[in-house]
């Protein structure tokens, strides 16, 4: 339950320790770890060589990777964050379950970046998003659109010209 602890420990040593410019990860694999598509179709197994682990069996925690990536990566994530959120909330209103799977499977995203790289922790998270913008269409598809009444009626069928 709390290995994630000591492998954001471990890895922010090895970033701690490490010279500045002496750990640097090439621009694709930075950017398409925030990529949503399957490996095979937006091409990370390429860049895969450029991961950083802190074993053989031990990947580097995303948040680490985070620190890695520098202010760009680390405002692309919380800008991905902050929106999930969001919409999570926005979710609860249209749909309680709905709403409710959505933050859960945020809270698994910011779980699993303390044990996994941020491509594979991130995955949760475009769940959530599609969660959150299903319940959101459902509940725009299921509310009816009000039909003016009275007045309105009239002048929607007799404009002034």
């Amino acid at each position: 339950m709390t290995e994630g602890i000591f492998a954001v420990a471990a890895g922010l040593g090895e970033w701690r320790a490490a010279a500045p410019g002496a750990v640097s990860f090439p621009e694709a694999y930075r950017w398409l770890s925030f990529s949503p598509l399957p490996s095979a179709v937006d091409g990370f197994a390429s860049v895969l060589d450029a991961q950083i682990r802190l074993h053989a069996f031990a990947p580097m925690p995303g948040y680490v990777e985070l620190a890695w990536f520098g202010p760009a990566g680390l405002a692309v994530f919380i800008g991905l964050v902050a929106g999930a959120s969001r919409m999570g909330a926005m979710a609860t209103r249209a749909s309680p379950p709905a709403g409710a799977a959505a933050n859960l499977l945020l809270i698994a995203c910011l779980y699993l970046m303390a044990a996994y790289p941020v491509r594979t922790a991130l995955k949760p998270l475009w769940l959530a998003l599609a969660v959150s913008a299903a319940a959101l269409a459902s509940a725009r598809w299921r509310t009816p659109v009000p039909r003016p009444t009275g007045r309105q009626a009239h002048d929607v069928a007799h404009p002034i010209l």
